[in-house]
């Protein structure tokens, strides 16, 4: 990709341990998706963001509504997020 990092909206948190980086659970334990995450390797990990994992699900959407965000009023879904209509 040619970038540094990689940031997704997964629920997790991540930070410095020793040399590399290391995966916490998020402010928001309902929303925890660490179990998403057990095969990430060691170098992914270290190429990878977790913006989400210290805000709770209704400050995100606060974030999204003051930047006009349509998602901030979308729906919670419980479905796997690449098989549409979780099928």
């Amino acid at each position: 990709l040619g970038a540094d990092a990689l940031a997704t909206g997964h629920y997790i948190r991540s930070g410095a341990n020793g040399a590399h980086r290391a995966l916490y659970r998020p402010v928001d334990a309902d929303r925890d998706q660490s179990y998403f995450l057990f095969a990430t390797t060691q170098a992914q990990i270290d190429y990878l963001r977790f913006p989400l994992g210290g805000l709770s699900k209704p400050q995100v959407r606060a974030i999204a509504e003051e930047m006009g965000l349509t998602v901030a009023t979308k729906q919670d879904s419980q479905d796997i997020c690449f098989v549409p209509q979780g099928k």
